[in-house]
């Protein structure tokens, strides 16, 4: 209750108006949701995932490289060929903190797509048992949660969309990295979309980590076109 108290007290929707702004926009924003997180978790349950997204609209810096160009990665886990990810996008965590390397579970996360399916390569930094979870906002709230992830056996993944459907997907690798692959028919994405999302790392049912940590990763789809336009030797 002192949580849900602290959430209904001060001046937080003073700080969303219009009418007011300061440098620490994002801070009162985060505070106010962390709130609403903190509720869940003294239940015993975990924070839905719209509790991640800013609700204040501030400009941020850009804290990842965007895809370049098509990509169609083996998943099998396995560090084969540098080019497989070559076009992907990139996050190397902690570069919300000013480029201070992050110390938890995650090292380092790239996406990209090719005609029909998105994909992850997520780059731990050690292996431990845990649960990998991606958060989409766009194109739709799903939600996608690994099996426990146990190096090497190849574990597989869940996606439980909007209305409670729940898919189980085997595209999935664990072996010198992780990777994972998702058709867009699964998301209902269109061949010119956008694609939203956050990576979590959760373990024994409490998230102990997630990536970027105050804004999500944001990307339109690419075209056959830019795959040529960026095309080098």
């Amino acid at each position: 209750m002192r949580e849900i108290y602290a959430a209904e007290g001060s001046d937080w929707f003073w700080w969303y108006g219009p009418d007011f702004s300061t440098d620490n926009d994002l801070l009162f924003d985060r505070l106010f949701r962390q709130h609403l997180r903190n509720v869940y978790t003294l239940c015993g349950d975990l924070p839905p995932s719209a509790l991640d997204w800013p609700i204040a609209k501030v400009g941020h810096v850009q804290l990842y490289d965007l895809p370049t160009g098509l990509i169609s990665p083996k998943i099998d886990g396995r560090h084969e060929t540098f080019f497989e990810w070559d076009g992907a996008g990139r996050y190397v965590t902690g570069a919300d903190h000013g480029g201070l390397r992050h110390r938890g579970l995650i090292n380092e996360v790239r996406f990209g797509h090719n005609e029909e399916t998105l994909f992850f390569r997520i780059d731990p930094r050690r292996w431990e048992r845990f649960v990998i979870q991606i958060d989409f906002q766009r194109p739709v709230a799903a939600v996608l949660r690994t099996d426990v992830i146990v190096h090497p056996v190849p574990p597989d993944f869940t996606l439980t969309l909007p209305d409670g459907k729940t898919l189980h997907r085997t595209t999935m690798g664990a072996y010198d990295t992780i990777e994972l692959a998702v058709s867009f028919a699964d998301l209902g994405l269109p061949r010119d979309g956008q694609v939203s999302f956050r990576v979590k790392a959760v373990q024994e049912g409490l998230e102990v980590e997630r990536h970027p940590e105050n804004v999500p990763i944001e990307f339109g789809l690419l075209g056959e076109e830019t795959a040529l336009r960026n095309w080098t030797v």
